[in-house]
């Protein structure tokens, strides 16, 4: 794929994510109910199988009868899934396309849910040993890789590639960016990321298909509960990526009239 490509599509989802340095304290506990079993299984990105895995994970711990199967394929693999009834949860990177939300609703008769999860700064990487400090976007337009990602870059000085700010390693750093030439650079710190500041800042989300006149499921509505409560985002820290605000997490819990007190 040419790296122009992916900074086109890149650029028409920037968005302006409140401003946060770290995870917001404010974040309520999630509390564990009674009575909640049952089978749920996530079809959909590789960025965000990590963090789908450290939250199934600790769901799973407080509710053992609660099974869930994950499959991390890529976030084009979502829409499929939920269309076919195949997944309860569909996370993607990217929101889904006209072609992909059309076929949903056609069939269904009403629109996927979603839910924003995570912040992500899609980086720029290079060799830890790279002696390049910033680049503009305009500059990216020129530079392609067709078969890099993020260990390929860091077991060639020489190499660059693009991928989610949760993939940094050892081996790589990020390069800073600037809107246009000889503008500001921002590295992708979360000051700067949460601010807007950085380019390339996206919100990682999962689809789901829930009908407008029904409430949602326990088990389901539990889960995203979870996801977005202090204890869901703290992994979110852990993955590598960076948690959403308290504000978020309400207009996210209001959109499925599941109540923001804990």
């Amino acid at each position: 794929m040419r790296l122009m490509l992916g900074v086109a599509v890149l650029a028409a989802n920037v968005i302006a994510v409140p401003a946060a340095i770290a995870l917001d304290q404010s974040l309520p506990a999630y509390q564990a109910v009674t009575g909640i079993s049952g089978q749920i299984k996530s079809v959909g990105s590789d960025t965000l199988g990590h963090e789908i895995t450290l939250w199934a994970k600790a769901f799973k711990g407080l509710y053992p009868d609660v099974k869930i199967e994950i499959e991390a394929s890529g976030s084009a693999t979502a829409p499929p899934a939920l269309l076919e009834g195949a997944s309860q949860f569909g996370p993607m990177s990217r929101p889904m396309t006209a072609k992909e939300a059309e076929a949903f609703e056609k069939k269904y008769g009403y629109k996927a849910s979603s839910f924003h999860v995570a912040v992500d700064a899609l980086a720029i990487y290079v060799n830890k040993d790279n002696p390049v400090q910033c680049l503009a976007v305009q500059q990216l337009n020129r530079i392609f890789s067709s078969t890099r990602v993020v260990q390929g870059v860091a077991s060639d000085r020489f190499a660059i590639g693009y991928s989610g700010i949760g993939y940094k390693t050892d081996g790589v750093r990020t390069i800073p960016l600037a809107l246009y030439s000889g503008g500001p650079c921002y590295d992708t710190s979360a000051e700067a990321t949460l601010s807007g500041k950085y380019p390339f800042t996206r919100y990682l989300r999962i689809y789901l298909n829930k009908k407008p006149t029904q409430p949602l499921d326990p088990l389901r509505a539990e889960f995203i509960k979870y996801i977005l409560s202090k204890d869901g985002q703290t992994q979110t820290e852990k993955g590598g990526f960076y948690p959403i605000t308290n504000e978020i997490r309400e207009e996210e819990l209001k959109k499925f009239g599941i109540s923001t007190v804990p």
